[in-house]
Parts: structure tokens; C-alpha cells; sequence
């Protein structure tokens, strides 16, 4: 599947460098406002492409967040199918609409949710799957994370409620997902927010505690940007009939603490990090099939709902 990148920051070198690596995709050309240097055709709008005679299946969208809507929207009017970068929205109503465009232009919108290929949290997953833990009692996040007011000067719609969103959509989205992903919904039960030292950089608190219920059990997460001068910690403890663990690591690649009724800690030292190749050919694959994938945009509403109710 040939791809083009709209967005040529940080995260769009990351999906450059995944697509040279991937076995089944390719990258085609950049599509970006700005002067930057490459072997590769660039273009200054999705309709510029459009009218070139340049081959692309998808676009992956990587730009600023409260862009992600705009974006994607254009690409699928455009004939084009859509890879999104997190958050795939900001709310729920420019998510249906996203929805709904693709299915009228027959089109596919996928999110970039790549730490559901991570090899812990599928290994969890499948453990809960097939009930190797009993049931689930509680489930508690921790993100205790630094972004200094250098951080929000580096780029002005850093920290704008309009265009980052807030801290659970922009640093702790991933944490988020992956929670959906292992228990299909999150229902927030109580919500508190904190803004202790970020009050002239951003729009949005810095900090929150949220309580939620799961099947059958409940959850809380505790989240912060504000830790003294650099990233502290973050991880999820699971409490479960059969078994106790710890997932750590800003990647979720290293078990912390594992302790369960006749199953053994398959993760010694810590996975890999980088997932972003292997969500690219999932998603080249899931189109050269027609056949599903978890990374379908559909798989993503329930995380944008929770989002939009907590931030």
C-alpha cells in the first residue's frame, strides 16, 4: 500500500522511519506548508496530490491535534483512505462526522493507537480473554509525568484547549487506549481536576484523579505533568481474583510486579518500544485484504467519549 504523510514534525519522522521499514507499505510523498528537505515529491495541501499523478492509498495525518478533524475529513473527500494520529478527534460529534464521511466515500479512517501491538498489553489482553486472571477487581493508572513551560513554548498550539486538546488527549492518551482496549469501556464515576503550576501555559488543568467502573470491578487513574523537572513514573496495577501485576514504563514494556495463580511471567526485562512499523503493516494489510482491524476507527469511539467527558 502506497501512504502519504501530512505533518513532517516529531511524529511524522517517526512514521517516515516506520514506513522504510515496513514490508507491505511505502512512502510516496510528504504533504506540509513548510520548507524541509527531502528525496521525496511534497505537496502543500491534500488537494495538491490529488491532482498530481503520484499513486497513494492512504494518508496518514500527523499534524497538530485540533487539526486531526480538518485532516482527515479533506483526505476521505478526496478519495484517499486516513491514518490518524492520537487523538483521532477532540470530541465525539467531529468523530461520527469522520464516520460518517468514510462510510459515504467508501473509504477506511484508522487511528494510530500502535502500543495496542506492544507485546505486554496483547499478552494481557489475551490473558483476560481467556480468564487466566479470574475476575477483574480493580484497575489503577498512575502518570506522573514533566512538561515545563519550555515544553509549551516549542511549538504555540501546545497547551491551547482548541488545538492540544488537554493532557489526558495529548501525553496519556496511549494509557487510556489501552485500557478500552483491554476492557472495551471505561465509565467515569467521578471526575477532579488540578491546575497547580502550568496556569500560564495552558488552557486546561495539568493534573486529575478519575474514578471509573469496569465490568464487574472499578478503576482509577492518577495523572500529572507537573513532577519535579523530568518524567517520574507511570504505570497499571490490575487486582484480579487469580492474579496481581504491574505493567511500567511510559511504552507499558516492562512488568513491574507479577504474582498469579498457575501462570508465569513471560516478560523477564523490558519489550521493545517502537510499534509504530507494526500498527503501518496492519493497516496496509487490513486494506489489501478488506478485512478488519483493531485499528478500524470504530475500535477508538468509546476512547474519545471518555476523553471528552474527563478532560
Amino acid at each position: 500500500m502506497k501512504f502519504a504523510l501530512m505533518g513532517y514534525g516529531l511524529i511524522g519522522k517517526v512514521h517516515e522511519a516506520a514506513l522504510q521499514q515496513a514490508q507491505n507499505a511505502s512512502l510516496e510523498a510528504i504533504i506540509d506548508t513548510a520548507q524541509i528537505q527531502t528525496d521525496l515529491p511534497v505537496f502543500d495541501s491534500i488537494q495538491g496530490l490529488r491532482a498530481s499523478d503520484i499513486q497513494v492509498d492512504a494518508i496518514i495525518i500527523a499534524t497538530p491535534n485540533g487539526l486531526h478533524f480538518e485532516h482527515a475529513r479533506q483526505a476521505l473527500e478526496n478519495d484517499f483512505h486516513a491514518v490518524v494520529e492520537k487523538p483521532i478527534t477532540l470530541s465525539s460529534k467531529d468523530f461520527e462526522r469522520l464516520i460518517f464521511i468514510a462510510e459515504s466515500k467508501k473509504r477506511r479512517v484508522f487511528n494510530m493507537l500502535q502500543l495496542r501491538f506492544a507485546p505486554i498489553p496483547q499478552w494481557v489482553k489475551k490473558a483476560l480473554n481467556d480468564k487466566l486472571f479470574g475476575q477483574v477487581y480493580m484497575v489503577n493508572v498512575q502518570c506522573y509525568w514533566n512538561r515545563n513551560a519550555a515544553y509549551y513554548q516549542q511549538r504555540e498550539w501546545h497547551g491551547t484547549r482548541e488545538m492540544d486538546g488537554g493532557v489526558l488527549f495529548t501525553q496519556f492518551s496511549h494509557f487510556v487506549d489501552v485500557l478500552h482496549y483491554w476492557f472495551e469501556e471505561l465509565k467515569p464515576k467521578d471526575i477532579r481536576s488540578f491546575n497547580f503550576n502550568h496556569q500560564d501555559s495552558t488552557e486546561f488543568p495539568d493534573s486529575g484523579i478519575i474514578n471509573f467502573e469496569i465490568t464487574h470491578g472499578f478503576g482509577s487513574m492518577v495523572y500529572t505533568i507537573s513532577t519535579f523537572e523530568k518524567n517520574f513514573d507511570s504505570n497499571i496495577t490490575i487486582i484480579a481474583e487469580k492474579a496481581t501485576l504491574q505493567i511500567g514504563g511510559q511504552y507499558m514494556n516492562q512488568i513491574n510486579y507479577f504474582n498469579a495463580e498457575n501462570v508465569e511471567n513471560p516478560f523477564s526485562k523490558e519489550t521493545e518500544k517502537r510499534f509504530h512499523k507494526q500498527a503501518l503493516e496492519e493497516i496496509a494489510t487490513a486494506l489489501t485484504n478488506n478485512r478488519s482491524s483493531i485499528l478500524d476507527a470504530e475500535n477508538a469511539r468509546n476512547v474519545i467519549r471518555f476523553l471528552e467527558t474527563v478532560s
